[in-house]
């Protein structure tokens, strides 16, 4: 997630403030990304990548996606 966001594949979520993107507790994590096609296809696309180098996969019918609007 830090690579694609230096790269600029992902939006950072703040333009001055590095905000962490990944929140983790026992076991669940929280991705933050903005709301966009291009951030929710780069984030399936990293969890695809991440599942083929670890073996791990992600149960999206287990998982949620939840638009945040902090204005």
């Amino acid at each position: 997630m830090r690579r694609a966001h230096d790269n600029g594949i992902l939006q950072k979520l703040h333009p001055r403030r590095p905000i962490p993107a990944i929140s983790l507790y026992a076991d669940n994590v929280m991705l933050f990304c903005h709301a966009t096609e291009s951030d929710v296809t780069a984030v399936r696309e990293i969890l695809a990548l991440f599942g083929r180098a670890s073996g791990l996969q992600v149960n999206y019918a287990k998982s949620s996606a939840t638009v945040l609007h902090g204005r």
